[in-house]
């Protein structure tokens, strides 16, 4: 789980100001290891911290598709609002 998180926040990946938590999480900046901290300590209140950890999943656009990054952001909140209702997840841009 580590590593798909600090994949996803690639600085080199991510848009500056377009990565976001939804779920519980409390450090003022987004960092993978904060990240993970914050999913695991999660996952252990709730003891799933065993078998499968994590769903990784990528929404993409044809390159004539015109979608701004808010508008990308707006469409995967409203993914894990549908398929993660209740669950931690990680967004970015």
């Amino acid at each position: 789980m580590k590593n798909v998180i600090q994949y996803v926040l690639q600085e080199k990946k991510v848009i500056d100001g377009y990565a976001d938590i939804i779920g519980p999480y409390e450090p003022d900046r987004i960092t993978y290891d904060d990240v993970y901290q914050a999913f695991l300590e999660e996952k252990k209140i709730w003891k799933k911290d065993s078998g499968r950890m994590y769903a990784h999943n990528i929404i993409s656009f044809h390159r004539d598709e015109k979608v701004n990054p808010e508008e990308c952001m707006e469409i995967a909140r409203k993914f894990c609002d549908q398929f993660f209702s209740g669950h931690q997840s990680l967004i970015a841009v």
